[in-house]
């Protein structure tokens, strides 16, 4: 994925509301709990895309209902890879989004002939919206539509309830330790791309320097890509490859929130109130799922959980000790 990709995610970001994304789900699927309460139905978060958190009106079933980006969308490899990897990650206990069957991959029958020419993708179905950038033309696009399962929990970025310690970071890094081991045994040739984000391209970034209008900033910029083309690329060849999430920042990751039993509080010492404690419990958003170096899991955590630390060496020591626990580095890495 290119620049000219990146800028184009923005622009071409789903126009659609809750109600028509809940009636396509509903005429495309048939979902454990039963049919899409519209009324349950309310925004996310989204960097490029919309999601939105909806309940079945039975209120036994909760789901994210996902529409990609018009860039994404058009790449079918990238979207099997995803589906497959959070399979693969539910499977080898590592909580992850399921992504449900459509009723065409349900009921399909048989192989692709002259009446069905395109291949049913199992957990996808394509909504026409309208084009951000075509106000006036009325040009349309299709945009992938997908149910995942809902994951409970919070994401773990800081605050009074999910606070940064020692222990949580530790915990994060072990937590995606054990999500670096179980993609050991996967692959996808959907994965296998030339990604900006992947940091093995950090060179690619150079060109962006000249956008940072601080000198000192800019100069600290240019030294660390020079420094890695001295430190980091001889070594390359050394670094293990593989397929990785390639974005597990505190928003993606989930964390659960343990208060303390009466007990904890009445035997704590001195005491003094037990806090609650998080835990990380789940791992969101696929988007940027590159084969690429092993390592490169980690670097990303580290560096996202650093930021606005009062001790940022120190957070990147925990999540790494972390990491280590369930997915041992080598020394080169």
């Amino acid at each position: 994925m290119s620049a000219e990709d990146e800028a184009r995610r923005k622009l071409e970001k789903p126009r659609c509301d809750a109600a028509a994304v809940v009636a396509f789900v509903n005429e495309h699927w048939t979902l454990p709990g039963g049919a899409i309460d519209a009324g349950s139905a309310s925004e996310l978060n989204s960097y490029d895309d919309r999601n939105f958190y909806a309940r079945t009106e039975d209120g036994t079933h909760a789901y994210t209902l996902k529409v990609h980006n018009g860039v994404e969308s058009a790449r079918p490899g990238l979207l099997s890879a995803q589906t497959a990897m959070m399979r693969h990650l539910q499977a080898h206990d590592v909580p992850a989004p399921v992504p449900m069957r459509t009723n065409a991959s349900l009921n399909f029958i048989g192989s692709i002939n002259e009446k069905n020419k395109r291949p049913v993708h199992d957990d996808v179905a394509y909504l026409e919206l309208p084009q951000a950038s075509s106000r006036e033309t009325g040009a349309r696009r299709l945009h992938a539509v997908r149910v995942l399962t809902w994951l409970p929990g919070e994401i773990a970025e800081r605050s009074a309830r999910v606070r940064h310690t020692p222990e949580f970071l530790r915990d994060v890094g072990e937590f995606l330790g054990k999500m670096a081991s179980a993609l050991s045994s996967f692959s996808h040739p959907g994965a296998e791309r030339d990604h900006l984000w992947d940091l093995k391209n950090v060179q690619n970034a150079r060109s962006f320097a000249e956008a940072i209008e601080d000198s000192e900033n800019a100069s600290i910029a240019i030294s660390v890509l020079d420094a890695f083309e001295t430190i980091v690329t001889p070594h390359a060849c050394a670094l293990r490859s593989g397929v990785a999430h390639g974005d597990a920042n505190d928003q993606n990751v989930l964390a659960r929130v343990i208060y303390p039993s009466v007990a904890d509080d009445f035997f704590a010492p001195g005491g003094k109130p037990v806090a609650p404690k998080a835990v990380p419990c789940g791992i969101l958003d696929f988007g940027d799922i590159v084969t690429t170096w092993r390592v490169n899991e980690v670097a990303v955590a580290a560096a996202y959980f650093a930021l606005g630390s009062e001790d940022p060496v120190g957070s990147v020591a925990e999540i790494v000790t972390g990491f280590e626990r369930a997915f041992p580095l080598t020394a080169t890495e």
